[in-house]
């Protein structure tokens, strides 16, 4: 195929797929074994919305403005993107929809995306 078949063709843009949430996650998979740790590859910082949003292969996990976690995770996406790794999220009550957070074994690079949102590449 040419660059000239390209000429005057028009089509529609595909949406992202969006990850459901660790409560929609859990529920779709009941109780299911699922693994011991889900590796966080995207960060959607603070902007938009007040909130974080980490996401993993799996699900997304949101870290709300009042949370504990909240300035825990502001000071340290620095240190993780200096360090060159990143975190790992652990389902640690199902019912509740809790997770720990771990540092991750993973080692790469983190780059932007637009104006609040880092994606992290393994390698």
């Amino acid at each position: 195929m040419s660059l000239s078949a390209l000429q005057g063709q028009e089509c529609e843009s595909a949406k992202p797929e969006k990850l459901p949430t660790l409560r929609q996650f859990l529920k779709l998979k009941g109780k299911q074994k699922l693994p011991n740790r889900f590796t966080v590859f995207l960060i959607w910082l603070p902007g938009k919305f007040p909130n974080f949003t980490l996401q993993t292969e799996a699900f997304r996990f949101q870290v709300v403005k009042d949370s504990p976690l909240y300035p825990i995770l502001k000071s340290a996406i620095d240190e993780m993107m200096d360090e060159e790794c990143t975190i790992a999220l652990e389902i640690t009550d199902r019912e509740a929809c809790k997770v720990k957070i771990h540092a991750s074994n993973e080692k790469g690079a983190w780059e932007s995306i637009g104006e609040t949102g880092l994606k992290f590449n393994q390698g």
